[in-house]
């Protein structure tokens, strides 16, 4: 979705998406078309927790992500290496793309659930999770 290295990826970069919903006197269907995203998604992910738990704290080289609420509250802080902002989903279908490039740490509220999906397939080696590295490599660009 951001065509851009990864040096040049910043905060305004990250973008909320509002998925479209259906609504009747019983039910709620939440719509993202992945086709209005421009993202081939080869991943997804569910992250459930039942305590508060404090995750993330890592960017990534190559992937890009959505993180889309299924239920609860979850605080993130994302950071390019030069500036910060802190978001909060809180309503079921709340999403947030994140691209590669960007810090990110999410505080999950107790009983929060958060489903990620990502256009690159599981490699570690693609996580960078020191945060002065990722800083050196931002400033590179």
């Amino acid at each position: 979705m951001v065509n851009k290295k990864f040096e040049e990826i910043r905060i305004a970069d990250v973008f909320e998406i509002t998925p479209r919903n259906i609504l009747n006197e019983n039910s709620r269907l939440n719509i993202l078309q992945f086709e209005d995203l421009s993202m081939s998604l080869r991943r997804f992910f569910v992250i459930d927790v039942n305590q508060s738990e404090n995750r993330g704290a890592h960017a990534h080289s190559q992937a890009d992500q959505i993180f889309y609420l299924l239920r609860g509250r979850i605080e993130l802080k994302i950071d390019d290496g030069f500036d910060s902002k802190e978001l909060l989903l809180q309503e079921l279908g709340s999403a947030i793309y994140i691209p590669r490039g960007i810090w990110a740490t999410q505080k999950y509220h107790a009983k929060s659930s958060l489903l990620v999906l990502t256009d690159t397939i599981y490699d570690e080696k693609e996580y960078i999770r020191n945060y002065g590295e990722f800083v050196e490599r931002k400033k590179q660009g």
